[in-house]
């Protein structure tokens, strides 16, 4: 009895085995798949959380080598007449030393253009953004901080306005706050973005005035008939044109487009879609893997069909 009872259990216990096997195998294979298409959704495919995100593009200074090379601000002002872009903003990276009792901290920031808040559909979580008339000079002492920056220095966001804080150039006064999440739009190695200038207040008149002092990031807006094609060939005309003008600083040099956040997601593109296929691969590997499970079970059973057909079973 104890016998038949052994080989009824260790039967029952195959399929158990088998059954773990299998949901194991489908479970790792399917939630990698799954992993990587959520990533890939959200990181590549969703659009970028701006007002007609797909007409935002940014154009570069171009070199054989270099395809992305930031502008000078007197080819910001050239870039401003191509008629294929509807709006045309810029940024520079901003590095500020913020003194304080607890002693120094260098604050990333952009200084940034007058339609800039505006092209990116920004409005402050508190207080207001910048005046027209504190983009240009003599209003050096204005800044917009944001969210965290505000909550952890003045506690919250409604407590820094008005509120000033030293830097290694002078005091600044919050005017306004951005919302969370916000972190500018600069795309290279640089820290989290904390600040936001007007862009005058930041690069010096010395410097606005030199074509080889490259510092700055274009931001334009395809207008609604306009196509991407259609602006770079105003912006190859362009280029031909400054590199007769100014030999110096544009002779072998292009002018390129490209969609808002493609140097960023061009490098994760490639990355993600090899491992979305070695996920794919992963979960063939499971499947392979149940299949063989199934059929070895199958076999193991074979001798028992055998020998209930013999006896008349259906």
């Amino acid at each position: 009895m104890s016998g038949r009872l052994w080989d009824h259990r260790a039967r029952l216990a195959v399929p158990r085995r088998l059954t773990v096997a299998a949901i194991a195998c489908f479970a790792i294979g399917t939630a990698s798949v799954g992993t990587m298409v959520t990533l890939i959704g959200s990181a590549l495919v969703r659009p970028l959380p701006f007002p007609h995100a797909e007409r935002l593009v940014r154009v570069w200074v171009s070199e054989p080598e270099a395809p992305r090379l930031e502008l000078s601000y007197p080819l910001l002002e050239r870039l401003a007449d191509v008629t294929a872009f509807d709006a045309f903003e810029a940024t520079a990276r901003v590095r500020l030393l913020v003194t304080g009792e607890e002693g120094g901290r260098r604050v990333e920031g952009e200084g940034v253009t007058p339609g800039y808040f505006e092209l990116l559909g920004l409005r402050p979580a508190a207080g207001r953004l910048f005046t027209p008339e504190e983009y240009g000079l003599g209003h050096e002492g204005v800044v917009v901080i944001g969210e965290t920056f505000a909550r952890e220095r003045f506690g919250s966001a409604a407590a820094a306005l008005g509120e000033s804080f030293a830097t290694a150039g002078g005091p600044l006064v919050v005017v306004g706050v951005l919302p969370a999440g916000f972190t500018g739009t600069v795309e290279d190695d640089a820290g989290e973005i904390e600040l936001w200038q007007p862009i005058d207040h930041y690069v010096s008149a010395e410097r606005r005035a030199r074509w080889d002092v490259a510092a700055i990031w274009a931001l334009g807006r395809l207008g609604p008939g306009a196509d991407a094609e259609e602006a770079r060939a105003e912006l190859a005309s362009l280029a031909t044109r400054l590199a007769e003008e100014q030999p110096a600083t544009h002779e072998g040099r292009g002018l390129a487009l490209e969609p808002l956040g493609e140097n960023w997601r061009a490098p994760i593109r490639r990355g993600s879609y090899l491992l979305l296929a070695a996920a794919l691969g992963l979960l063939l590997v499971a499947a392979a893997n149940v299949s063989a499970l199934l059929l070895a079970a199958s076999l193991a059973r074979s001798r028992v069909r055998a020998v209930q057909r013999a006896l008349g079973a259906p």
